[in-house]
Formats: structure tokens, C-alpha cells, sequence
């Protein structure tokens, strides 16, 4: 079928797909062609004063927008994702003030993820001020999504949260602030153990390295706040949840799990060194 005979709102889902198939391909000059027209398309759209423009509709023009800042920031182009991060977060706050108390929990989801995404690219640029306001506001979004679906709080969002935490604690961590840093390792640790409970054997591969590289992080920091013993017992914790992954991959273990169960091991070492326990 010729693209140009679907109709509008099923060419948006066409673009986006062939974005998303292309960017995951790693052919990002046809991901950019794609989710150019499609932006171009969703916001000729939006123009039309029959448009029939609605909440779905800009929820999904600011998703195109914070898709295509993540693929300028792999081209090489900070400045211009931070435009388009900023085109998702006017569009998705818009739609918060919109909606009020109707303000559906995907949508804050949607908005906490583009918020927590620009203060990575922030966090890069050298900008951790800003960076630390992107964080809390992303924090507080995903903060009152646990409070607004209680027990129905899925798993994903719970393990957002955790990143979110995790993230910002190695920029406070970077800046001198430990002590906040802690808080957020703990944070996150909390919430990564949660889930671990929650799901069980269904727990999947990521949430177990995700919990594991907090561990180590918060090892680390341990380790630097001469907190050798709580250090020690943080890497213990995250060699146990890496030997897990090994045994439980085998051959489908990938390289990078291997290098940073590598990379504890040698960290255990060092502190093993310093502790007169070689």
C-alpha cells in the first residue's frame, strides 16, 4: 500500500513504526527522514481547525518529539534535542493543565520520562543544576503516580522510579553531595528489591542487573565515605546478583554483563587490599 493513500492518523503510526524499526536497525539518517514527516504531518494536523485535535493526538506528537530527541542526541546534536525535548514537555504540560484531575497516569508517566531522558543529555552538557531540576520534577511525577494507583502501580513504573533515583544519585554523587547521593542509592535499592519480591521468578534479567549496578554504585560511595565494611557487604550483594545473571543466561550472557561483573570483582579486590585482606 502507497503510504501517501492511509489515512493521516494511520501514516503517523506507519512513520512511527519505520522510525522505530530503522532507529533500532542503527540506520538513523532513514529514522530521521521517518520521524520528520511524522512530526511534520502530526503538526499539520494539529493546525487544522477540523483537525479533530485531541488528547491522544498531542500525547502522541510529544512522544514523536522526545523520540527524535533521543535520536539527535546519537547524531551528535545536543542542542537540537534539546529543542525537541522541550517541544514534549510544553505539549505534555500543557495536557496536565488541560486535563487536571482527568490527567490519565500513562500521560504523567509519558511527561516524567521525557523530563528524567533531558536531564541525561543535560547531566552530559556539563549543565547539573539543571539537570537536578529535570530529576526532581520527574521524581515528583512518578512519586504521585505510586500514590495515585496504589496497589495497581505496575512494575514498569516502579522500575522508572528506581532509574530515576539511581541517576540522580551519581550526578549528586559527581557534584560532592554523598549524603543525598546515599539517600537516592537507598532510594533505589528499595524500590529494585520491591520488585524483586513482587515478581519472582518472573523477575526478568534487567531489573536483576539494574538492582545490581545500584549495589555497586552505592558500594562505591560507601567505600569513598570510609564506610568499608557497608561497602563490602554492597558488593557482595551485587557479585551474588551478577553470578545469578551468569548461571541463569549461560550462553546468552552478554559481554557487557560479563565486564561489569568484572568490574566488582576488581572493586572488591581493591577495598579486600586496602582492608589488609588480600
Amino acid at each position: 500500500m502507497d503510504p501517501e493513500d492511509i489515512d493521516p492518523r494511520q501514516l503517523l503510526a506507519f512513520l512511527n513504526h519505520q522510525f522505530a524499526e530503522h532507529y533500532r536497525q542503527g540506520d538513523l539518517k532513514t529514522a530521521q527522514q521517518a520521524i520528520d514527516r511524522a512530526i511534520e504531518l502530526a503538526a499539520g494536523l494539529r493546525a487544522q481547525p477540523d483537525g479533530n485535535w485531541g488528547h491522544e493526538e498531542q500525547d502522541f506528537l510529544a512522544g514523536l518529539h522526545s523520540n527524535r530527541a533521543l535520536l539527535l542526541k546519537a547524531l551528535g546534536r545536543p542542542q537540537a534535542a534539546l529543542a525537541d525535548y522541550q517541544a514534549a514537555i510544553e505539549l505534555g504540560e500543557a495536557l496536565k493543565a488541560l486535563l487536571g484531575e482527568e490527567w490519565p497516569p500513562e500521560y504523567r508517566n509519558d511527561l516524567a520520562r521525557v523530563y528524567s531522558n533531558r536531564a541525561l543529555l543535560l547531566q552530559a552538557l556539563g549543565r547539573p543544576q539543571a539537570a537536578l531540576a529535570d530529576y526532581q520534577a520527574a521524581i515528583e511525577l512518578r512519586e504521585a503516580l505510586k500514590e495515585q494507583l496504589g496497589e495497581d502501580w505496575p512494575p514498569e513504573y516502579r522500575n522508572d522510579l528506581a532509574t530515576t533515583y539511581s541517576n540522580r544519585a551519581l550526578l549528586l554523587q559527581a557534584i560532592g553531595r554523598p549524603q543525598a547521593a546515599l539517600a537516592d542509592h537507598n532510594a533505589a535499592i528499595e524500590l529494585r528489591e520491591a520488585l524483586k519480591a513482587q515478581l519472582g521468578e518472573e523477575w526478568p534479567p534487567e531489573y536483576r542487573n539494574d538492582l545490581a549496578a545500584v549495589y555497586s554504585n552505592r558500594a562505591n560511595l560507601l567505600d569513598d565515605l570510609g564506610r568499608p565494611q557497608a561497602a563490602l557487604a554492597d558488593y557482595n550483594a551485587a557479585i551474588e546478583l551478577r553470578e545469578a545473571l551468569k548461571a541463569q543466561l549461560g550462553e546468552d550472557w552478554p559481554p557487557e554483563y560479563r565486564n561489569e561483573l568484572a568490574r566488582v570483582y576488581s572493586n572488591r579486590a581493591n577495598l579486600l587490599q586496602a582492608l589488609g585482606r588480600p
